[in-house]
């Protein structure tokens, strides 16, 4: 199951376009909405796949991609929260304004992909439950704060000696 962010909702926003389970994919028609087959459905801003899995003996994953359209404050974060365990994620930007840079986190690895410029990033080591992506929006010609001021030197506390 997978759910749009409806706190945030405007218009039409957000909404599923698009779903594959391994080679079937829809055009999402609307909310609520279900397939021919009734393997993939939308209602109330949740989409549910029924996938048949083979045995984890066997080894195989089953692709399944999502297209979503929304809207988000910029500058601003966006977050996906692994609630199951995941593998071979394959991120894609497809539109972004001119003046937007899209960079990608991943949490708690640390790494960082500018989707601005590569379009695409592929995530192979596993994500488990309560692993992140960030999605961070910054405008491109957004005034400069400037330098950031150094930090401080820290503080030198006195232990009191104790004397016998």
């Amino acid at each position: 199951m997978h759910a749009l962010d409806e706190h945030i909702a405007a218009g039409q926003l957000p909404r599923f376009l698009e779903a594959s389970i391994g080679t079937h994919s829809e055009s999402v028609g609307g909310d609520p909405w279900e397939s021919n087959g009734g393997d993939i459905s939308v209602k109330d801003g949740r989409l549910t796949m029924m996938v048949q899995l083979r045995p984890s003996r066997d080894n195989v994953l089953v692709p399944v991609r999502l297209v979503r359209e929304e809207f988000r404050t910029c500058p601003g974060s966006y977050y996906l929260i692994m609630s199951e365990i995941t593998e071979g994620i394959k991120i894609y930007l497809d539109e972004c304004p001119k003046d937007v840079d899209v960079t990608l986190f991943l949490y708690p690895t640390s790494q960082e992909v500018s989707l601005t410029e590569k379009h695409v990033a592929i995530i192979e080591e596993p994500l488990l439950l309560g692993h992140c992506l960030e999605f961070k929006l910054t405008l491109r010609n957004a005034p400069s704060q400037g330098p950031r001021p150094p930090s401080p030197p820290p503080q030198q506390t006195e232990v009191p000696q104790a004397r016998a």
